[in-house]
């Protein structure tokens, strides 16, 4: 074997080596790591500029990675373009500056329903395709900002992209919702750790998005783990783009105050929603959907099956009454949101309640099908205003009486 083969065949392996734990398959030749372009990662020097020209160094290549390595890597807001990979390799972390004004331009985006300014998230991706974030590295979002115009900044947004993908990495935050898919088509994000603390601090909320998975995930939250969004009142019902075709699976909640919610702004409509083989632990509320009057907006075609619960206090919630909606709300009939064709199956629910459906007397729930539910807890079922009831197995361990029912018609 000649000197030059041996010499070939050291550069791959050494190059497979250096890139563990990024994407695999990614067939683009350019590779750029942030170091070459003056990042210190020394989480002190700010190292915005340098991550920034690594990753414009790549649009200009027309693609390729870009290589976070290991270090502590002190930034504000960061623009991905399309058919990148940003590859925060083991033992890096990407930490959010707390300078808010300076390093976190504002843009248009949406937040809690509303378009509106806000200041730019720590990872952006704005009208891009092909775009990949992963590694085994940290991304940590500095929490700052508060909720009013602009609202302090999320850690990972992508705004009008298409075909993207999050995988691996862990992500932490507070006080502040985490990754936002918002108007996004194609979207997978798997086996990530979300581990966030504070109010408002949100997960993952896929915000009027078609076709997004979201698979072997963990969360410990704040507040929701995952929240399914379309905006709300008559500006998300005038932009009319619902959330649809979500897939959630595989995952683990571990703490939080909803595991999975629908809404509450639902105004722009959530349709087609599997939430299949999680385990929710030690939680408020497993899946929860909340509407209210002056909301508008259809919830419909849901499924959730083959859940373990574990000391959650309602593992089935949905009520039309759900309090507080800021913002001018949608009158009359208009304002009144449905909700129909929902099914729960193959559900265990150890040390906590079954939980509670209530409509609107306006307008009952339709078509809700609830089968193989056990609870080994204390608390029944109460269903109220709900037409075509479909209801078998359903069970309490420590009661003859696991279900009451009010203003409730089956489905003949």
């Amino acid at each position: 074997m000649n000197k030059n083969r041996i010499l070939a065949m050291f550069v791959v392996v050494a190059l497979s080596g250096m890139l563990t734990g990024c994407a695999q398959g990614v067939k683009k030749t350019a590779i750029f790591s942030v170091r070459d372009f003056g990042a210190k990662g020394d989480g002190k020097a700010l190292d915005t500029r340098a991550i920034q020209k690594a990753l414009d160094k790549c649009t200009e290549a027309g693609g390729g990675l870009v290589r976070i390595p290991s270090g502590n890597y002190l930034s504000g807001a960061i623009f991905i373009k399309s058919n990148t990979t940003l590859c925060i390799e083991e033992g890096a972390t990407l930490i959010g500056s707390t300078e808010e004004v300076r390093d976190y331009p504002v843009l248009d985006s949406r937040y809690a329903g509303t378009e509106q300014k806000c200041h730019a998230s720590l990872i952006n991706a704005i009208d891009a395709h092909n775009v990949t974030i992963t590694g085994k590295g940290t991304v940590s979002g500095s929490g700052i900002g508060g909720t009013r115009p602009p609202s302090g900044p999320r850690v990972i947004e992508f705004i009008r992209s298409k075909d993207v993908l999050l995988e691996n990495i862990k992500v932490m935050n507070k006080g502040r919702w985490t990754i936002h898919p918002l108007y996004c088509q194609n979207v997978t994000i798997r086996g990530l750790d979300i581990r966030t603390t504070g109010p408002n601090a949100d997960g993952i909320d896929p915000d009027s998005c078609n076709n997004v998975l979201i698979t072997e995930c963990t969360f410990e939250t704040g507040d929701d783990c995952i929240a399914i969004k379309s905006g709300k009142n008559q500006q998300a019902v005038d932009i009319g783009i619902p959330c649809e075709n979500v897939t959630v699976s595989k995952c683990t909640m571990l703490g939080g105050h909803a595991c999975v919610a629908i809404g509450s702004e639902i105004s722009g409509g959530i349709r087609n929603i599997v939430v299949k083989d999680c385990v929710f632990k030690n939680m408020h509320r497993g899946f929860d959907v909340k509407t209210r009057k002056g909301r508008g907006g259809i919830v419909e075609n849901i499924t959730v099956e083959n859940i373990k619960t574990f000391g959650i206090k309602n593992a089935i919630l949905m009520r039309m009454d759900y309090p507080g909606n800021k913002g001018k709300l949608i009158e009359g009939p208009a304002g009144i949101s449905t909700v129909r064709n929902i099914t729960f199956k193959n559900i265990e629910i150890h040390d906590g309640r079954i939980g509670s459906v209530r409509a609107a007397k306006e307008s009952p729930i339709q078509n809700l099908t609830l089968k193989n539910i056990m609870c080994h807890g204390d608390g029944e079922l109460k269903i109220e205003t709900v037409r075509g009831l479909v209801i078998e197995n359903v069970r309490n361990e420590d009661t003859d009486k696991a279900v009451t029912m009010t203003d409730v018609k089956l489905r003949d």
